[in-house]
């Protein structure tokens, strides 16, 4: 069984979900945005019996084309020893260059110099390995903005023994470390209940990182990715 949990605020976005997604509703609000979700969904029944698990946002039907449950399966059917799916760059709206990049990109940050800081904090604290840092600045096939689909072991570890560890490095800074600066090169506001919720009236640095930490999980643990036609 496939579930894929698209994550919504409010109800007027939930009349655009994909059909055959299940709705998700983010009543967390949290920083870390659909990290939290991602998490609490791991924590939940909500995954009993699901072979492969995936998290989308709401956004994702206008930033990826040719995206349905169906072609979502077809493609997860035909390669069971795949671990991780996510959409072909090809199918993304905003027309990256279609060759492989780093994680990094795109963005309007200079996400490259601004994560190595955290991914040494990582490191230390044995989440990730030394030579997985690297990743981070070389090019290779990339997930995007959460866009996602594994199997339900690689999404249980990846909570478990990755991202919960990183909630905890987060928690352990103080509220004027750099990783909470508002990032002013992006052009969209947070939702009004998102801002009254987390205090911040801009998404700060971390959520542009921790939305593609994914892709240094994939790499540190060997997984195998897929791209989804």
């Amino acid at each position: 069984m496939i579930k894929i949990f698209q994550i919504y605020y409010d109800d007027e976005q939930k009349q655009n979900l994909i059909r055959g997604f299940i709705p998700y509703y983010n009543q967390g609000k949290s920083v870390y945005v659909e990290n939290r979700c991602i998490s609490d969904i791991r924590h939940s029944d909500l995954i009993k019996g699901a072979d492969y698990i995936g998290t989308f946002s709401h956004k994702v039907n206008k930033k990826v084309f040719k995206l349905s449950f169906e072609g979502v399966s077809q493609s997860i059917a035909s390669k069971p020893d795949v671990d991780i799916f996510s959409p072909a760059m090809e199918n993304l709206r905003f027309k990256p260059l279609n060759k492989p990049q780093p994680p990094y990109f795109p963005n309007q940050l200079n996400m490259k110099d601004l994560a190595v800081p955290f991914l040494n904090d990582m490191k230390d604290l044995n989440i990730i390995k030394k030579s997985s840092i690297d990743l981070w600045t070389k090019p290779y096939p990339i997930i995007l903005r959460n866009y996602w689909i594994a199997k339900q072991e690689v999404f249980i570890d990846y909570v478990d023994n990755f991202l919960s560890k990183v909630f905890e490095l987060i928690e352990s800074y103080d509220n004027d470390n750099w990783i909470f600066t508002a990032c002013k090169g992006y052009p969209n506001k947070p939702p009004r209940s998102w801002q009254e919720t987390t205090g911040f009236l801009e998404y700060p640095i971390i959520v542009f990182i921790l939305e593609r930490l994914i892709n240094i999980y994939l790499h540190d643990r060997n997984l195998n990715h897929q791209a989804i036609l």
